[in-house]
């Protein structure tokens, strides 16, 4: 499935937890699940962040440049665990 990438963070794929994913780490949200996202920027870039969540818990890592083979790996995740 294709995704369509907007100015707002949507998650592509929900995987299980696997590291921290910020340096400002935050330990309760570890051990539940991490959100892969996409959105892009105001120059059309397309940006990713993993985000854990577990229960209210929420550590959003730093966003990057997403490039191609990446998206089209988290969406083949996606497709995979449903």
């Amino acid at each position: 499935m294709k995704t369509v990438v907007t100015t707002k963070w949507a998650t592509v794929a929900i995987v299980g937890y696997s590291a921290s994913v910020s340096s400002n780490e935050n330990r309760s949200a570890h051990g539940g699940v991490c959100l892969l996202q996409v959105r892009k920027n105001q120059d059309g870039l397309r940006l990713g962040r993993k985000v854990n969540i577990n229960g209210k818990h929420k550590e959003i890592g730093e966003a990057f440049l997403l490039h191609e083979e990446r998206l089209a790996q988290w969406e083949q995740i996606a497709t995979a665990s449903r």
